[in-house]
């Protein structure tokens, strides 16, 4: 029956999703091409991409993994990679790209934060090729899935202002469509054991982590990692209350592009964070903490609180019944808080519920790159049903990375006669790694061309995902926030990004000394005054700009 459902909701969507793309204006699909696309005369090409948390387990580099040594069989090419460190802050991306000495293909979503003009900037610049042609000549898969699933929106997200097809950016699939995808997470069986409500307003909060901070082995009630985290931002669950964003540019109360730090509110949320330090509910390491470790801090019993992503949830759960040793530990989403009571169910304009089109990956070619044509086509066929499978699901079968010395060999998946996929219980249930874990030794996310609907049934199925999708998103939406799918031009981007780095730098040395140290909230009103200096009017005039553009795709 779960099956049969699946099925049935994936050809509805297909066919809703064929219907509604027949407004987009898109080339016309170019001639298939033969497997393989090498017959062995192309050397090796080198790819830029970042791991995924969990390969680790099995691999030290994408090289050996068991996706790659598949793509490179099916299509006869030969593959190595360059993986930036973790948490690379775009000093390793900069870096590789000042050398000269340029991989063949890139596959990162840092062209947006760290590079002037952003992927077009690079192309005008010499860096990359202009990808639009080859899409148009040899873009068989990519084009196939545009006709038969890009609506206006998607359309809209997968195309800049000046026509660039967005080449990578994996398309959303249900059931995560609509859905705020982070949030909050709160200790469930403690509510229950105190006896509190769930918190519905921000002075609640305050009060149920007051209520926590004294039950056995807890250190710090709330653990907050770094604050520009995008699990804050992508909700602003700490902020949105007061009617800011804590992430830079956000659109005010008329739809028009600000920043937040400008605004008068933000000194409140300031002041509130500052009073949860002095109260002992979030600590001074958060301004070094991982995502990783505040996980962590929850699932051994340390913390009560946390942002999460849904991907994350089961996990996390498991994790924490085996951390606490307390078998009814349990961790449920808290909706965004209201400034109030009598503010409950005011839309929180600071969420980001998931559209298609909004991944930010890129697939680039270096200029240098001296194979383009079958760089392309290995890139291309990863849209491919057999590509998406691959990298979404992994081989059907494969010896198991855990014990390779055994040379057993495992299933991964099959594929259903209806064309669905299922993972094997080796992935669902694996007995020494959780889920979302041993997936990443079998699959890779980056190279995923679209996020398949049978996988996201199967990773969202608990009553704890549909839980929290329903907190996170409850009175959410992102009508105050900046489009994220925005072009800039190069001109405006050589404005905008040493401006905005700039800032950013100022904003949180001056926000960690303002919480964490002993200078007073008002002091924030000088550093207004500094940003206003740094010209940060012209950083939201090209955003503006962009914006206006944008609304009129």
């Amino acid at each position: 029956m779960k099956k049969t459902l699946v099925s049935l909701l994936l050809a509805f969507v297909l066919v809703m999703s064929s219907v509604a793309a027949l407004a987009v204006d898109l080339p016309p699909i170019p001639e298939k091409y033969d497997l393989p696309i090498s017959d062995g005369s192309v050397p090796q090409l080198s790819i830029y991409m970042a791991t995924e948390a969990g390969y680790e387990k099995a691999y030290l580099t994408y090289d050996e993994h068991v996706a790659i040594k598949e793509w490179e069989a099916k299509t006869g090419m030969d593959f190595t990679f360059i993986h930036p460190p973790l948490n690379d802050d775009g000093t390793f991306f900069n870096t590789t790209i000042a050398s000269g000495d340029l991989p063949d293909i890139w596959v990162t979503g840092n062209w947006t934060n760290y590079y002037i003009g952003g992927v077009e900037g690079a192309i005008n610049d010499g860096v990359l090729i202009d990808l639009n042609p080859y899409i148009e000549q040899y873009g068989y898969y990519y084009l196939t899935e545009a006709h038969t699933n890009w609506d206006e929106t998607a359309a809209a997200n997968f195309k800049t202002d000046t026509g660039m097809f967005r080449f990578g950016a994996a398309s959303q699939r249900v059931p995560v469509l609509g859905q705020q995808h982070t949030g909050m997470v709160i200790r469930g069986d403690l509510l229950d054991e105190l006896d509190l409500d769930v918190p519905e307003t921000i002075d609640q909060i305050h009060d149920v982590l007051v209520a926590m901070k004294d039950v056995e082995g807890v250190v710090t009630p709330l653990a907050l990692e770094k604050l520009d985290s995008g699990y804050y931002s992508s909700g602003d669950y700490l902020a949105a209350w007061a009617g800011v964003t804590t992430n830079g540019f956000m659109l005010d109360e008329d739809g028009k592009v600000t920043y937040a730090q400008l605004q008068p509110a933000y000194k409140d949320w300031l002041a509130m964070m500052k009073q949860w330090y002095q109260e002992g509910l979030i600590d001074i390491d958060s301004t070094t903490r991982t995502h990783s470790d505040a996980e962590a801090m929850v699932t051994s019993g340390q913390s009560v609180m946390c942002a999460i992503g849904n991907w994350e949830t089961q996990e996390d759960i498991a994790v924490g019944k085996a951390g606490t040793g307390n078998p009814d530990f349990e961790l449920i989403g808290l909706t965004a808080p209201a400034k109030d009571e009598d503010s409950i169910g005011e839309t929180n304009g600071f969420a980001r519920p998931i559209v298609n089109g909004e991944n930010g990956m890129y697939w680039g070619i270096s200029t240098t790159n001296k194979y383009p044509v079958e760089s392309f086509k290995a890139l291309d066929w990863l849209y491919s049903y057999e590509g998406t499978e691959l990298m979404v699901f992994g081989p059907e079968k494969a010896i198991d990375q855990l014990h390779r010395d055994a040379g057993e060999e495992v299933v991964i998946h099959w594929t259903n006669d209806d064309g669905t996929r299922q993972f094997s219980d080796y992935i669902l249930h694996n007995p020494e790694l959780e889920y979302n874990s041993i997936r990443y030794i079998y699959t890779i996310q980056n190279l995923s061309s679209e996020y398949a609907s049978e996988m996201e049934y199967m990773q969202y199925g608990e009553p704890c995902n549909a839980q929290c999708w329903e907190a996170w998103t409850k009175y959410a939406d992102s009508s105050r926030h900046v489009p994220s799918t925005i072009s800039l031009t190069a001109e405006e981007s050589a404005i905008r990004v040493p401006i905005v780095n700039n800032v950013q730098s100022l904003v949180w040395e001056k926000a960690y000394n303002i919480i964490f140290g002993d200078e007073s909230v008002d002091s924030w009103d000088a550093v207004v005054e500094q940003i206003k200096g740094m010209g940060i009017e012209d950083a939201i005039k090209v955003t503006q700009d962009a914006t206006d553009r944008w609304n009129a795709r």
